[in-house]
């Protein structure tokens, strides 16, 4: 069974990293779901680009960037998604008009992917939580 860790670019998933690196967790695959350089935080894709797929790679991790791609081809994006004109879907957590909450998938399919190093596939699945 292949094991992969959702990476999320944030303190917990980098000490995770860190500890795969050093033999104490084992995985060895991690997944990092880019969100769009219009939706992320620069300073998380800096983080995630200078840091720590770099060192991923030095110690022979698998780090793999996700992204939505559009059956155009065409890069999708949170912010693109919220933004589009004419878009009727609501991708953010809500109150229906009678009070209760409800919280609606941003991108409801599953991205699949071909991701070298010998996987079949790496899926990814965003929500706006």
């Amino acid at each position: 069974m292949l094991s992969v860790f959702s990476f999320g670019c944030g303190v917990q998933s980098v000490a995770c990293e860190v500890l795969a690196a050093q033999g104490e967790l084992d995985y060895r695959n991690f997944a990092f779901c880019n969100a769009g350089a219009d939706s992320e935080n620069p300073e998380t894709l800096d983080y995630y680009h200078q840091y720590a797929l770099p060192y991923a790679l030095s110690h022979g991790l698998n780090m793999f960037e996700l992204r939505y791609i559009r059956r155009d081809g065409n890069e999708d994006t949170i912010f693109k998604r919220l933004t589009r004109p004419g878009s009727r879907s609501i991708g953010i957590p809500v109150r229906m008009s009678n009070g209760a909450p409800s919280v609606l998938s941003l991108f409801p399919k599953v991205q699949k992917v071909r991701c070298p190093g010998g996987l079949d596939y790496c899926c990814c699945r965003w929500f706006l939580c």
